[in-house]
């Protein structure tokens, strides 16, 4: 249940916790992910995850994420659980009879999950600290996340592998768990398919391949052979990518090469974008910058439900409170494609992921007020300077010369590449490696892949819901989704 801009929120001072004493009297407390305020103040309504500590003494202290998020206005600290003045008793009405259940087996499931993990506690007869924490975090991952992380120990803890296989394995492993001092949290499980893609790619080209053995000349044999494979560009430079990282993280232990180190990884001139896109880190410095103006405040909240959304430009200055509705709690819009008006007659229906609802929230409903398109070109860039975004890096851009166009490599603060295509490009890059291809082709409405048949069964309307339906279906699978409500529509 989580929204995160990527997508993860800043700590904050304020936390709500319980506590419990269990059976051998060490202090057990369950708290809420540090809570960020919004801008009057008030607690956000966004869920956050309850976290576990367990601290016998003073040098023995574990904090593991559990399996549970709620919206911090529904916690009740004194009863450690769901507050359940909220369940309306002899309810009639099927939304909240659903209400009901859900508030009941949170409890439920938050109860057993308490109860489950002080009892293998008491099993523990290990001395050693070390020994007793990595129990309780083999425990609580195998019991609670093994269907999102399946991974053996297969090798030495101590050691980071050299043979690459293992060394993904062992990434993988290391990052099962959060750690709340540093501010990490657990690889998304996506992300673990992606490495895993990369493992069954890398096992294909050299199965015995180990890390000090990859450099420059490496690197042209394997863009050599993922060429032959028929892998795009665009793939291969991700799969480099990820190698160097890897590579990076193996510096400590192994004599990598240090032509990996310096490798630049950027795309071909011909092949690159000229819009470009957004980090979801880049998003939530975007998000928290303090804006100077009101048309700047404005034009960033634009640039934002563009990013979330993937409309166009003309879209998304037409987008309206009127025509939001929501089935369940999930919301979407009405909106006109001019660009489509002759294939679809313009019309479409859009998921409003729960960042885009948070923005409607902070403006009581309302989108952001309407500007024309020359203006927000000019301001988002104006927006992303005063955010930071001022590093000079390289990026693909278009010419125009004599002879036409043509794509070029320049060097220019980040800022000044930002156009209004960047939202669109931003979302499409955020969610390519985690959403099916076909469902962010609805979402932005390419036309390049045909429907399943089952949407072709139905009347227009009825199919451009479950279109729409079936982008909210796989962002609320993906690890960090978290509802928002919409409080004005």
């Amino acid at each position: 249940m989580g929204m995160t801009w990527g997508l993860h929120f800043p700590a904050s001072n304020y936390c709500i916790s319980l506590k419990y004493k269990h059976r051998d009297m060490a202090t057990i407390r369950f708290f809420l992910k540090a809570i960020p305020t919004l801008n009057n103040g008030d607690l956000t309504s966004v869920p956050q995850t309850v976290l576990f500590r367990y601290r016998p003494n003073a040098n023995f202290d574990l904090t593991l994420a559990t399996p549970f998020k709620i919206n911090p206005l529904n916690w009740i600290a004194s009863d450690q659980q769901w507050d359940e003045e909220q369940i309306t008793t002899s309810a009639r009405l099927q939304v909240k009879k659903l209400l009901n259940d859900q508030i009941r087996k949170f409890n439920s499931d938050l109860s057993f999950f308490r109860k489950t993990v002080c009892d293998f506690i008491d099993t523990i007869s290990d001395n050693d600290a070390n020994m007793q924490r990595e129990k309780i975090k083999d425990f609580v991952l195998t019991k609670y996340f093994a269907n999102k992380i399946k991974v053996e120990k297969t090798f030495n803890p101590k050691l980071i592998p050299n043979k690459f296989s293992e060394l993904i394995d062992f990434y993988i492993q290391q990052r099962s768990f959060g750690d709340v001092t540093e501010g990490t949290k657990p690889l998304a499980y996506n992300t673990v398919k992606k490495y895993n893609t990369l493992k069954n790619v890398l096992m294909s080209f050299n199965s015995k391949l180990h890390a000090t053995e990859i450099n420059d000349v490496w690197r042209v044999e394997f863009a050599i052979w993922l060429t032959s494979k028929r892998y795009s560009e665009n793939t291969q430079t991700k799969f480099i990518k990820d190698i160097k990282m890897l590579c990076k993280y193996a510096y400590k232990d192994h004599n990598i090469s240090k032509q990996v180190l310096s490798w630049k990884i950027i795309n071909d001139p011909k092949n690159v974008s000229e819009y470009i896109a957004f980090s979801p880190e880049q998003l939530e410095r975007l998000r928290t910058a303090i804006m100077p103006s009101e048309r700047l405040d404005n034009a960033r909240d634009f640039l934002l439900i563009s990013s979330f959304s993937s409309v166009r430009i003309s879209e998304l200055f037409t987008m309206k409170k009127d025509k939001v509705f929501n089935i369940g709690e999930d919301y979407y819009i009405d909106v006109i494609e001019k660009k489509n008006l002759n294939k679809t007659g313009g019309k479409k229906i859009v998921y409003l992921l729960p960042q885009v609802i948070a923005i409607l929230n902070k403006r009581n409903g309302e989108f952001p007020r309407k500007i024309s398109e020359q203006k927000y070109n000019e301001y988002i860039k104006e927006v992303c300077e005063i955010a930071g975004f001022t590093e000079v890096i390289e990026w693909g851009k278009v010419e125009v010369t004599k002879s036409g166009k043509r794509k070029v490599i320049c060097k220019e603060p980040f800022y000044k590449f930002i156009s209004s295509h960047s939202g669109r490009a931003t979302y499409i890059s955020i969610f390519n490696d985690r959403i099916p291809t076909e469902i962010i082709q609805i979402q932005t409405n390419h036309h390049s892949l045909e429907m399943v048949e089952h949407y072709d069964k139905t009347d227009e309307r009825d199919k451009m819901i479950q279109r729409a339906k079936a982008v909210a279906d796989a962002h609320r699978n993906l690890d960090e989704y978290q509802p928002v409500k919409l409080k004005a529509v």
